[in-house]
Formats: C-alpha cells, structure tokens, sequence
C-alpha cells in the first residue's frame, strides 16, 4: 500500500523492514534473479504494489509499476489453481 517499503532478498519478500514468510517464493519455484532480488520500494500514497505468485514468469510491479489503489475492485477469497495442489479451493484468510 502507499508509503509501504518493500524488496525481495534471497526470495524473502520485506515490507516495511518485516519478512513476510508466506509471500516468499520456495526455491524450488525460484528459478531466475528476478524471483530472488528486488531492490527496496517505496510505494507511492494511493498506489499498490503487486506479486504474481508465480514469480519467475509473472508480470507484476516488478515490471509494470504499481496499480491506483481506486483500480482495486475485488478481494481474494479463494485459491482457485496452485501447482501446490492442497492449496486448490483453499479460502484465503
């Protein structure tokens, strides 16, 4: 979100100085540098950052910027596909 802070060291992504451990990309799912390193952020007030979860062949703010926060017209709620098949039709807390 706008004024958050946020890099991806060894696959960890950080925000705001705290790992999130349930955003970091397994190694064997960490394929190029991009899945591994990005340099510190700073999103910009009324902007949101994203990550696809399949980091090595997603387009996300990696590549094409953050998106309006006013953009946002839904929530997850359910994992619908995940090459993690337990976590298919999971409800997402």
């Amino acid at each position: 979100m706008g004024g958050d802070r946020i890099s991806i060291d060894n696959g960890k992504v950080i925000i705001n100085g705290e790992v999130m451990h349930e955003l970091a990309v397994p190694d064997s799912r960490a394929q190029t540098p991009r899945s591994v390193t990005f340099p510190a952020y700073t999103v910009a007030e009324g902007e949101v950052f994203y990550l696809g979860d399949f980091r090595d062949q997603s387009l996300d703010s990696r590549a094409w910027d953050t998106l309006p926060q006013e953009g946002i017209v839904g929530e997850v709620t359910y994992i619908w596909f995940s090459q993690d098949f337990d976590r298919i039709g999971r409800r997402v807390e």
